[in-house]
């Protein structure tokens, strides 16, 4: 059996570095050139909004996971963002600086974030 893929669709200008794209409700959601998170419609490409989280440039990186109908966002400065997951705009609920320079993927388990730096390991509770 062979099989084939073809292009849906394609979109330079939120083309991603490193960080790998969350998919929320049929709306992919990452992070561009310039340090811009983006929404992008799933299924045919159309994009909802982009909004600068990072330091720019076109080394910008963050992870992304997905919780509910929000974003837990680890971008490059160390800061941890939840964003709701809102084709129609850009939502902050929280930011908060967690650790020092960052591009490590963190690890979730049990309401405990893990995460690194260049200098240490951090554990975060986000259970209330």
């Amino acid at each position: 059996m062979v099989c084939k893929a073809e292009i849906a669709w394609s979109d330079k200008r939120n083309a991603i570095n490193f960080s790998s794209p969350v998919l929320v409700a049929g709306h992919l959601y990452g992070l561009g050139p310039a340090g811009m998170m983006f929404c992008v419609d799933g299924l045919i490409g159309v994009e909802k909004w982009t909004h600068e989280i990072s330091r720019g440039g076109q080394q910008a990186q963050a992870q992304f996971l997905v919780m509910e109908d929000r974003i837990l966002v680890l971008n490059d400065l160390g800061e941890l963002l939840l964003v709701a997951a809102d084709p129609t705009g850009f939502r902050p609920i929280g930011r908060l600086k967690v650790a020092g320079d960052t591009w490590c993927s963190p690890a979730y388990a049990d309401g405990l974030l893990f995460l690194r730096d260049a200098d240490e390991l951090v554990c975060v509770n986000l259970l209330p």
